[in-house]
């Protein structure tokens, strides 16, 4: 049952992670299309759509976040494995 808890709080973990990433890039992104439209107001850069910019920040937002969430999960489960695996008596690594 531990190991069902644990395993539960890194995907949590994993959860709350690709939100704040996810919520990180977003950010970014509207910054980035205001920069540029001042730019363009201001006549020293080429002309943008909002709907186009987030469109390709979203996109980026959402597969970096995807990445950055299952490699944390993903090392929390191997850690998880790794400690049962130990527990179970077979031998670790470094272990004799």
């Amino acid at each position: 049952m531990r190991v069902r808890a644990l395993a539960g709080l890194w995907l949590v973990v994993g959860v709350v992670l690709w939100n704040a990433f996810f919520d990180l890039y977003i950010a970014r992104g509207a910054q980035q299309y205001l920069q540029a439209k001042a730019e363009y107001d201001l006549g020293v850069g080429p002309p943008i759509e909002m709907h186009v910019k987030m469109r390709e920040v979203r996109r980026h937002g959402a597969l970096m976040s995807s990445v950055w969430a299952g490699l944390v999960v993903a090392c929390g489960w191997g850690t998880i494995w790794l400690m049962r695996r130990g527990a179970d008596g077979e031998q670790v690594a470094g272990r004799t």
